[in-house]
């Protein structure tokens, strides 16, 4: 997997500028160290609107008249934590190009995932499309819809994704998405 250039500089916050040589080979160390100890995976389950193990009208209203969405979890992986505690106490700039670099390559990943699922509901053939993603934390919906859903799709024992106190994800570059289908 390549990852994004310019949606890594984005997500360092770079803008528009093109970054000096230096940087450039700068990040492409840290996106082969990434891309070494990732370990991307995922779990979905596709269940009735109507079962839906929480409630939410911000959630409802991206649904529609979705009849099923599928649950959504994808981790990159423990690993991927150890290498940002490794950078968050060597080199606070490398730290900065690999939140960048994992954020760029969860997203893609799950773009990729997402290209599958519509394959599996038959999107294009018979009219189906999936709605916009939707994850705990947006709108209405809140963090603490967490433990329920990562039980539902079983993502600890899937994936090993794990919840602190305050229903963050441990791995931290790992995410959670209500994927609506849609006739």
């Amino acid at each position: 997997m390549k990852l994004n250039r310019s949606e890594i500089l984005r997500y360092m916050r770079m803008g528009r500028a093109t970054p000096d040589a230096e940087l450039s080979k700068r990040i492409d160390k840290v996106e082969a160290e990434l891309l070494k100890v990732a370990r991307p995976k995922e779990v979905h389950k596709l269940i009735k609107v109507k079962d839906l193990p929480f409630e939410s009208a911000d959630l409802n209203h991206v649904l529609g008249d979705a009849e099923e969405c599928y649950l959504f979890a994808a981790t990159l992986g423990h690993e991927v934590d150890l290498l940002i505690r490794r950078y968050s106490i060597t080199s606070p700039a490398d730290l900065l190009i690999l939140q960048a670099s994992a954020a760029t390559m969860i997203e893609a990943y799950i773009d990729e995932c997402e290209l599958e699922l519509k394959k599996g509901v038959g999107v294009g053939v018979g009219c189906r499309e999936l709605c916009t993603r939707f994850s705990p934390g947006y709108g209405d919906l809140p963090l603490s819809v967490q433990p329920k859903f990562l039980e539902t799709v079983d993502a600890g024992k899937q994936l090993g994704i794990s919840l602190t106190d305050a229903y963050l994800m441990i791995p931290s570059k790992s995410v959670t998405a209500i994927i609506g289908v849609k006739k």
